[in-house]
């Protein structure tokens, strides 16, 4: 008997559709509940930091002030931002699935902000170290830093 792959592509604009895409593109996995969150911190920071450019001093900024969502919404309907979207693809095998999610945004490195985050308690920013604390077996980021892949490649079937 053959081994069933299934791939899914999604699209995504909008704040308020990344709780819903995080759910079904964890439930992909093995152990939904334990990537949920990486997926979901991976989804936010494509949107804000990526298709809107808001850089993290910035979003402390926004959070200090209380704006920080209606700034997402006014970069949103900008003509530069208008049709940015982030694109997901997840991958899902017997006993293999990886989820990328590429923006359209120019990057960033991704090797400092690693190593940043984890040395410096911040309100804010931790997001990376969450996503690498998730579950996954891997973690990858493109060398711009506009697109990353995350992997679980064990033996743990998906629990239907």
């Amino acid at each position: 008997m053959g081994h069933k792959k299934h791939h899914y592509h999604f699209h995504l604009q909008k704040p308020e559709d990344i709780y819903n895409l995080a759910m079904m593109a964890a439930s992909s996995f093995s152990e939904p509940e334990e990537v949920f969150t990486g997926i979901y911190e991976l989804l936010i920071n494509a949107i804000e930091h990526g298709n809107l450019g808001i850089g993290s001093e910035k979003k402390g900024q926004l959070l200090r002030e209380g704006s920080w969502q209606d700034e997402m919404h006014r970069r949103l309907s900008t003509p530069d931002n208008a049709n940015k979207m982030v694109n997901i693809e997840v991958v899902e095998e017997q006993n293999h699935c990886k989820i990328t999610i590429t923006d359209q945004g120019s990057g960033f490195n991704w090797k400092a902000s690693i190593d940043y985050d984890i040395c410096h308690n911040r309100p804010h920013g931790r997001g990376l170290w969450i996503v690498l604390n998730s579950g996954f077996d891997s973690v990858t980021f493109n060398e711009d830093g506009n697109s990353v892949t995350c992997e679980i490649k064990s033996e743990r079937k998906k629990k239907h």
